[in-house]
């Protein structure tokens, strides 16, 4: 008795949202690849995000995500895709736009604090870190930076 081996969806086997953009490519062209990505990123960001539920604001395409995607893409060598994404990825907002809290709240200041600076911003004004930055209390951000850092308690 001779034994079949059991098909299984190809798309199964794809395990990144880059992966499945590649295959509808291959298989549906370039028209098919824009218009999957269109649906992935979804219509525009809402003006009020901190309305949003968790689930909500999670499910908003941002910058951030389509220019991982576009990374996945360009380290697989579909360079013209990873291009497509990104041109995308320009007019979606950011992480740190998608604030879950009432904007001018005491929340709203430390969330924006705290992701600034995860991603190397001034976390009081959200300029870049250089000397030639003024920060909102008029000194150069750098110097700031550098006052809170001398200030905090080192474990003895």
């Amino acid at each position: 008795m001779v034994e079949v081996a059991e098909r299984t969806d190809p798309i199964e086997e794809l395990e990144s949202v880059a992966e499945i953009l590649a295959y509808w490519h291959k298989h549906n062209g370039e028209p098919g690849f824009r218009e999957l990505l269109a649906a992935l990123a979804g219509g525009p960001a809402p003006a009020k995000p901190w309305l949003l539920s968790l689930e909500q604001r999670i499910s908003i395409t941002t910058y951030e995500k389509l220019e991982k995607i576009a990374g996945d893409l360009a380290s697989r060598g579909l360079r013209k895709l990873a291009k497509i994404t990104r041109d995308l990825a320009a007019d979606r907002p950011h992480e740190i736009d998608l604030c879950p809290y009432k904007p001018g709240s005491t929340n709203e200041k430390a969330w924006l604090f705290r992701e600034r600076q995860k991603v190397g911003l001034c976390p009081w004004c959200g300029s870049d870190k250089s000397s030639v930055a003024i920060c909102n209390n008029g000194e150069p951000c750098v110097t700031r930076w550098q006052k809170m850092l001398t200030n905090i308690p080192r474990p003895r």
